[in-house]
């Protein structure tokens, strides 16, 4: 047996090309399963934090009852005055089965030119706020006028962000 490793193929040790080729062929045996059944799975994701605020319509009406909202609603606060606040009441709801991350965003898309700044958003939804799952967290959202605010039409943006 002694005889037989010391056997050289080309030059080359017959432990290496013995060892190579067990190699080879237990790697091929490896690739040589076949696959017997297979399956495609679709699935469609839906978005689990719903927005739902207090008011029967896009008029400030507080304490009516939630009610849910699309995507691009319009709330109309009607004649704030320089120096006024009017708050928005929003209930963001989670119908998931998992915890889910969200931030609120503003920012004043459309005013007077002499007008940029002088409405604010604020509310005490803070960024990167838990939603818990199957649950829903309230917050105010407040819109608030600046003393020395023109007269003129104000349109502020606010946005409901998942991460």
């Amino acid at each position: 047996m002694k005889k037989l490793w010391n056997w050289k193929f080309r030059s080359i040790p017959m432990g290496i090309v013995s060892a190579v080729l067990i190699l080879a062929l237990v790697a091929g045996s490896a690739f040589a399963a076949y696959n017997f059944w297979s399956a495609e799975v679709s699935m469609t994701v839906v978005e689990a934090l719903e927005v739902q605020v207090d008011g029967t319509d896009n008029t400030w009406i507080p304490w009516t009852g939630y009610a849910p909202v699309s995507d691009e609603y319009t709330f109309t606060i009607p004649d704030a005055h320089p120096g006024e606040s009017a708050s928005i009441h929003v209930k963001v709801v989670n119908d998931g089965y998992a915890n889910l991350t969200a931030a609120m965003t503003s920012t004043l898309t459309a005013c007077p030119a002499e007008g940029s700044g002088k409405v604010t958003v604020t509310s005490e939804w803070t960024s990167g706020k838990v939603v818990v799952a199957q649950s829903s967290t309230e917050a105010w959202v407040i819109c608030s006028v600046a003393n020395d605010a023109p007269p003129g039409a104000y349109t502020v943006q606010i946005g409901f962000n998942r991460y």
